[in-house]
């Protein structure tokens, strides 16, 4: 796991206000549209840090989505020494979810999840599922497939399962608070981001 997570990091940042942001590309990366984000908009110039080494970077957001909830942001240098590997969110397969709700942030920033894809069609939003569910300050924040160490999606919030405690049986909150579904991530497959392969390329991305 330590050889892991010290791959894994080095695409993580972080913005002034702590909130996550994964690199998808050596110059490129994305977070979550919603609330202090959303009022970025393309042209906009912020800074990130790079939770590895803490070194600060400017970027411009390249191009937003709010109803996805991601934020495309470029920088002029790269971020990373190496692109990661990316792969497709797959059903039942295990993941690990890095991301910076740790209470002491400074001090020890990381919050690390594991979890199962809880399905790998996406929703509405363009979101996958899957079970680590998320806390304030993990928005933003990398998946990685847990055997092959890809990225395969940005973490952009959680989602509980609605319990009733009027229609419920016993044994129906039972099953709801036991099961892999109780708290549901909501993922954005990297994958979602090949539409811009053709400006990676002639990028040099």
């Amino acid at each position: 796991m330590d050889k892991f997570i010290n791959n894994a990091k080095k695409y993580l940042f972080r913005t002034d206000r702590w909130g996550c942001v994964t690199v998808i590309k050596k110059r490129l990366a994305v977070t979550y549209a919603h609330n202090e984000h959303r009022s970025l908009e393309p042209g906009m110039s912020i800074k990130i840090y790079s939770i590895d080494e803490n070194v600060a970077y400017d970027v411009k957001v390249f191009m937003t989505n709010v109803l996805g909830d991601w934020v495309l942001l470029e920088c002029d240098v790269d971020l990373c020494q190496d692109d990661p590997i990316w792969d497709p969110v797959v059903d039942g397969h295990r993941y690990i979810q890095l991301g910076l709700s740790a209470p002491h942030q400074k001090e020890s920033p990381f919050a690390i999840s594991t979890g199962v894809i809880c399905t790998q069609r996406v929703n509405m939003f363009g979101h996958a599922l899957g079970s680590a569910g998320a806390n304030p300050g993990d928005s933003g924040g990398c998946c990685f497939e847990e055997s092959s160490g890809c990225l395969i999606g940005i973490n952009v919030g959680c989602e509980d399962v609605p319990i009733s405690l009027e229609k419920d049986t016993g044994a129906q909150i039972y099953q709801k608070i036991s099961s892999r579904y109780a708290a549901r991530a909501h993922i954005i497959p990297v994958v979602t981001f090949q539409f811009l392969q053709k400006m990676f390329q002639s990028k040099g991305y």
